[in-house]
């Protein structure tokens, strides 16, 4: 009764029909603070043996799904980018980021876009990226179509996906 889109589905056959995965892939978070390599790694890290730096962790456990934050600076955004694309490549199957609502709104955004996908050193991160997580600040991110930009990398809603018929409406807007 809460959800009208739902109306006819059956769920039990639906749950029948679903058996668990044998195999999962980890998904590697790379924070926004998080060292890439060993420029950035911090001198009073601990010395416990265990990787400190996103270049140590690909070597020593052999990373290959990857989630990256982006801070919502696209020059910055870009610049950090093309230094994880350096320590992943070769190794990254897929990629996810997540904007944590980062952009201001869809043009904010589109201009980040258009950077990561015009710039040469981020054209196979870029075509590893299976969609960006909630790139826009959830006051503007179901405001306006984004079909256009949902074309170029799928968009999903996260933070936004606040009221039962958030879900509904991000799809007519061209989220994934």
């Amino acid at each position: 009764g809460l959800a009208d889109d739902l109306a006819g589905f059956d769920m039990p056959a639906f749950l029948a029909r679903q058996h668990p995965a044998e195999r999962i892939a980890a998904r590697h978070t790379v924070g926004l603070a998080d060292a890439i390599d060993d420029d950035d790694a911090l001198p009073d890290a601990p010395a416990d043996g265990l990787p400190t730096t996103l270049v140590a962790a690909v070597r020593r456990y052999g990373l290959t799904h990857f989630k990256l934050k982006l801070g919502g600076d696209t020059a910055r955004d870009i610049d950090r980018l093309e230094r994880i694309a350096r320590a992943i490549d070769g190794h990254a199957q897929l990629v996810t980021l997540d904007g944590n609502e980062q952009y201001a709104d869809a043009d904010a955004f589109a201009a980040f876009l258009d950077r990561l996908l015009s710039t040469p050193a981020l054209w196979a991160l870029a075509k590893r990226t299976v969609f960006v997580e909630q790139p826009i600040r959830r006051d503007a991110a179901l405001e306006r179509d984004v079909r256009s930009l949902g074309r170029r990398i799928p968009l999903l809603i996260d933070e936004s996906d606040a009221t039962l018929d958030a879900f509904v409406r991000a799809r007519e807007l061209g989220y994934t």
